[in-house]
């Protein structure tokens, strides 16, 4: 539905909100804080766990800018994203961190795969470890994954999924009720084809409900914390799925990353939860994608791409119809916001850069909307 209609009085106020937004699209709403990393790497994801509480995880990168699958590093904050403390992981193999799910500033869950020595591509061991006092110790947590695993999530301390890459039966999932003592394997009934593979920690949440997609355009969906499942296509047949993310009336975002002669480009789409439709929300530009992210509670969604030579991040309020700059320069890559007023972005950092990585937290203030009474992200 279209914010803007010249019909009513409500428009009126939508028309000065636009308008502000646009005299400060260049305001920056990033504020940088130093990560702790033992070494400089790129931000891979961040999780905002709580209006206080929020981890990250950041991979190496090597000379080809492609992950070594060799060095992770893990930090958490518990003030907001003023301070950050490294977290200590339990990898002695070259490895890969593929998700993180945090319950509190002590308590997370990692999915990581092994490399045995030798050429990089070679699995070895996929693992899933607790910890409950901050990285400190860990303790494996028993799931039968035999393919490379791609996320944990948990709903509750006792409901949760692991998701690895299809075997012979199709997608390993496996759902815990009873806090991962015992793990039940779910099969979503839906053949793979060949070379069939997921994307590590890219999955939407809603409720019950969680969605994830293949990189052969299916897409996968619970309403039911992972013990049954239906399958649905992708609203295109591009290769190169970026981020899929989810509003709070259930609308489904993701885009596509495709690279032509004249360089990237990326296109948005959005799933209406009423109709089931798809419909393109973006004209193709010449940009890559990092991500899409409703804000809980609010109207807004942001992203986040870089244009040669300028990284933006942009804003929606009327579901992706429309977009604004809201921050240029600052290296914005994966999101994560846990209200309107607390929220995080990774940042980028190229091998030759040598600075301490920096996590962005939000910088700017929430306003309580004047087209429903619920808080809007504002500049």
């Amino acid at each position: 539905m279209k914010i803007f209609n010249l019909g009513s009085v409500q428009s009126i106020y939508v028309f000065f909100i636009t308008l502000i937004l646009a005299v400060n699209c260049e305001a920056q709403i990033w504020e940088g804080r130093d990560a702790m990393f033992p070494f400089s790497n790129t931000g891979e994801s961040v999780y905002a766990i709580t209006d206080s509480v929020a981890w990250t995880l950041g991979v190496e990168i090597d000379a080809t800018s492609t992950e070594t699958m060799e060095r992770n590093a893990i930090s958490r904050t518990r003030d907001n994203g003023l301070t950050w403390s490294n977290v200590t992981l339990p990898l002695d193999t070259p490895s890969v961190v593929t998700s993180i799910y945090a319950f509190d500033y002590n308590r997370a869950l990692i999915t990581y795969v092994e490399f045995p020595d030798g050429p990089e591509g070679q699995q070895g061991d996929n693992v899933v470890m607790y910890t409950e006092d901050g990285g400190l110790t860990w303790t494996p947590v028993s799931v039968p994954v035999n393919t490379f695993v791609n996320f944990i999530y948990m709903w509750n301390a006792q409901e949760g999924i692991v998701v690895g890459d299809p075997d012979g039966e199709g997608f390993e999932i496996y759902r815990t009720a009873d806090g991962g003592t015992s793990w039940e394997r779910i099969l979503t009934g839906f053949a793979t084809v060949s070379s069939e593979y997921l994307y590590s920690d890219n999955y939407a949440v809603r409720g019950d409900q969680l969605w994830f997609a293949s990189n052969k355009g299916k897409i996968f969906h619970t309403t039911s914390k992972g013990s049954s499942w239906v399958m649905y296509d992708s609203p295109s047949n591009l290769l190169g799925i970026g981020s899929m993310n989810v509003n709070d009336q259930g609308d489904v975002f993701m885009f596509y990353n495709t690279f032509s002669a004249n360089g990237f480009l990326n296109t948005i789409f959005r799933r209406d939860v009423t109709t089931g439709q798809w419909e393109n929300v973006s004209e193709k530009t010449s940009t890559y994608m990092y991500d899409i992210y409703p804000v809980p509670a609010s109207d807004a969604i942001l992203i986040t791409f870089y244009s040669n030579p300028n990284w933006r991040t942009q804003i929606s309020y009327d579901r992706g119809d429309t977009w604004l700059t809201v921050n240029t320069g600052d290296k914005a890559t994966y999101l994560s916001f846990y209200n309107p007023g607390t929220g995080y972005a990774t940042q980028f950092n190229s091998l030759s850069d040598t600075t301490n990585t920096l996590i962005f937290r939000y910088a700017g203030n929430p306003l309580t909307g004047l087209i429903k009474n619920t808080p809007l992200l504002n500049v």
